[in-house]
């Protein structure tokens, strides 16, 4: 049986990293105009299957270095990196290095593919309540314990979702000066409104909510006249905290991690998209030939790519939430040509084959503009396809 990685390992592998190169540089008198960041930070795009696991930026002697071939340097820093560490580099571009994990270390480049998928999904909390969601629902299902990896902040948004997706009327608070409530739920029952104010605490199981703090959100909920208070914790209550909650008569209800995985599991339910269907080749099939699909679902996109050369890549989209679609890559045939397939024009491919491998599903992020909305996703900027033949050049 495999042990998982935890994160502090994985974030001390990158560190370790870092502290090689930096250290290297630094004995060479290289460090100048250099710095690292991540593969989100650098392209805000969703981490690939094998994730890049750190970005290496280097201007300066550096540049020389490794663009004008100081091949004992070259060398030396190949050797370091090779045996000092369970990673290899790629050159970006002229000033850019991604290092990713080795071939043969299967189990480190899982642990960080699932490391740095989650950093992705927690970082879009605040962009959708259906699509991004949905993932973190059946993450949270698989495994509570990363309730723990969110900020406060982004606990108290995750909850806003569920209670969203739960149907709840949701007015999340804004985080510092609430008066201790963190959200209010609205929902209409047989009499009128019924108002439930809700206090989240991110808090380790060695952290248990104290008398203290039940009592403030009790005395909040008769000042404000609610109906009901919430309190909800990943942590647990000390048994004086339930016998209080016990006294108020389901005034106050206390809830913990169960129930948070209880409340995603029924929302993930409820959400409209459905993954298993929307990636289907029936539903594939049916957006392609335009029999469903609303707003810019359906619609195909373009990348235009190239500096001396000039090529393409489509992409339909498939779902399309309030920030961000899903997509499916599209492949290019020719439309007209010189006869050597040189210079001419493309069109996307639209005639779906179950065996391609030229479909990609992705998530794409919605970037509005005044005129109108373009689609970054696979490190690529999307606008909407005209429907007429696009050219390419691939004279150089």
């Amino acid at each position: 049986m495999s042990t998982k990685l935890s994160d502090d390992y994985l974030e001390n592998q990158i560190i370790s990293l870092q502290k090689h190169i930096e250290e290297w540089a630094k004995k060479h008198d290289l460090w100048y105009d250099c710095g690292f960041t991540s593969w989100i930070e650098r392209y805000d795009d969703e981490p690939y299957e094998s994730p890049c696991v750190l970005i290496f930026c280097f201007e300066g002697p550096l540049y020389n270095v490794f663009n004008l071939g100081v091949d004992e340097l070259v060398e030396e820093f190949d050797a370091l990196i090779e045996s000092n560490t369970k990673f290899f580099y790629e050159i970006e571009d002229h000033v850019t290095m991604s290092f990713w994990v080795k071939d043969d270390e299967i189990s480190l480049n899982a642990a960080f593919k699932d490391f740095f998928e989650w950093k992705w999904i927690a970082g879009l909390i605040q962009e959708d309540h259906g699509d991004i969601y949905e993932e973190i629902y059946s993450r949270i299902d698989r495994s509570p314990l990363d309730l723990h990896k969110f900020s406060s902040r982004q606990f108290e948004q995750f909850l806003d979702s569920v209670f969203k997706n739960n149907g709840y009327s949701s007015l999340l608070g804004p985080g510092q000066g609430d008066g201790g409530i963190d959200l209010r739920l609205y929902s209409e029952d047989a009499v009128g409104e019924f108002v439930t104010l809700v206090q989240a605490k991110r808090y380790a199981s060695k952290n248990p909510i104290r008398l203290e703090a039940v009592q403030a959100l009790s005395a909040v909920v008769e000042d404000e006249k609610a109906n009901r208070g919430l309190f909800v914790t990943t942590s647990r209550y000390l048994p004086g905290v339930k016998k209080f909650a016990k006294r108020q008569n389901k005034k106050i209800i206390l809830a913990d991690s169960d129930n948070i995985v209880e409340w995603s599991r029924i929302a993930s339910q409820k959400i409209i998209r459905d993954k298993s269907n929307l990636v289907s080749n029936s539903y594939i099939q049916d957006v392609l030939n335009g029999k469903c699909g609303q707003g810019l679902e359906g619609k195909i996109f373009c990348a235009h790519k190239g500096y001396n050369i000039h090529y393409h890549s489509f992409a339909i989209v498939l779902k399309e939430g309030r920030n961000a679609v899903l997509a499916m890559s599209l492949p290019t045939m020719v439309f007209s040509d010189d006869g050597y397939g040189q210079i001419g024009t493309h069109i996307p491919d639209t005639k779906f084959s179950n065996s391609s491998s030229s479909y990609v599903i992705f998530r794409a992020k919605k970037k509005k503009s005044q005129s109108e909305i373009n689609l970054w996703g696979q490190r690529e900027l999307y606008s909407l396809w005209d429907g007429k033949p696009t050219p390419f050049n691939y004279m150089d």
